[in-house]
């Protein structure tokens, strides 16, 4: 019997996304580096009487229903369907194992679709995590269980920022020192989704990537050499190569699929101008349409609200959020 709980459900970013070619699966390699924000989604879980199906139901919040406008209902019936990745992953629990209570989930949605923050896999790690206690799997087994069902899953299941690889599904936590933790706990991240989405295979198509022996993917140590070195256990940021070193492979590539995503990018520049002091850099949150602007939490909030003030009120708009390490 799982006991009644309301769980947070974060929101992510790839601080780095390369992609490599496709391997015969028809996954394609990556290796990125993945932190979760603050800000996210609630997941209630609990149990009920009335019937042995688990069920969902899902609510909205104010600046997600409006930035939706009439396609809210459309978003809201998708997600309390059976490819809910909440219901799939409730049903790793229901296969092979005692777990058999029927459930119930109430999810309180903040996180909008295809923007690249990871919001369905967000929330159904949460779910696996509410739900781990009611049986014995190792966690390797959990987190190859959890890779299987979506890439992105196990980052949310490993504490602090995280490193993946193959196709970015084997995941690793990296141990930082305290001064990196320092840095990154005095950022603030302001999240910018314009009035269209990005669709994942359509991303991955554009990039036009051949077969995986054709491209070279940087190990995680290769990938962080850039950016610091490992002393010890502890990874040592050098905090003035962040932004150079933030990078996503398909914030070009997305241009050839949408044909606004350029104008987005170059209207939110815009709009950062008079903040460069504040203003370390703004990277396509991993293959949606979403923009994390990384700032310094001094002028953070003068930020987002100078933002509100300027982008389209179509846009959304989320933040300051902090780096949950």
């Amino acid at each position: 019997m799982v006991n009644q709980t309301n769980i947070f459900s974060p929101s992510k970013i790839n601080l780095v996304l390369k992609v490599g070619g496709k391997e015969p699966s028809g996954f394609h390699q990556v290796t990125t580096v993945v932190a979760k924000l603050n800000y996210g989604d609630s997941l209630f879980v609990g149990s009920r009487r009335d019937s042995k199906l688990a069920g969902i139901e899902v609510n909205l919040d104010e600046e997600l229903h409006r930035h939706l406008g009439e396609g809210a209902q459309v978003f809201k019936s998708l997600l309390e369907s059976e490819s809910n990745l909440v219901l799939k992953a409730a049903g790793l629990f229901s296969q092979g194992s005692d777990f058999n209570s029927s459930l119930n989930f109430q999810l309180y949605k903040r996180l909008p679709a295809e923007a690249g923050l990871g919001g369905g896999s967000s929330n159904a790690a949460t779910v696996i995590r509410a739900l781990t206690n009611e049986n014995n799997w190792p966690e390797s087994s959990l987190l190859e269980k959890a890779g299987d069902l979506g890439a992105d899953i196990p980052h949310f299941l490993k504490p602090g920022l995280t490193v993946g690889t193959e196709y970015g599904n084997k995941v690793e936590t990296i141990r930082l020192s305290q001064n990196s933790l320092d840095f990154f706990r005095s950022l603030r991240v302001i999240l910018v989704k314009p009035d269209f989405g990005a669709n994942t295979a359509a991303a991955y198509k554009s990039l036009n990537r051949g077969e995986s022996t054709s491209h070279q993917m940087p190990s995680p140590e290769e990938l962080l050499a850039g950016l610091g070195h490992f002393s010890g256990e502890f990874f040592d940021l050098e905090p003035e190569k962040l932004e150079h070193w933030v990078e996503n492979d398909f914030d070009v590539n997305l241009e050839s699929v949408i044909s606004e995503a350029g104008r987005f990018k170059d209207l939110l520049g815009s709009c950062l101008m008079g903040f460069e002091q504040d203003v370390l850099c703004s990277v396509l949150c991993g293959s949606g349409s979403t923009r994390a602007v990384i700032a310094k939490f001094g002028r953070a909030d003068n930020l987002f609200h100078h933002l509100q003030q300027k982008l389209p009120s179509a846009y959304w708009l989320a933040g300051p959020a902090e780096f949950l390490l």
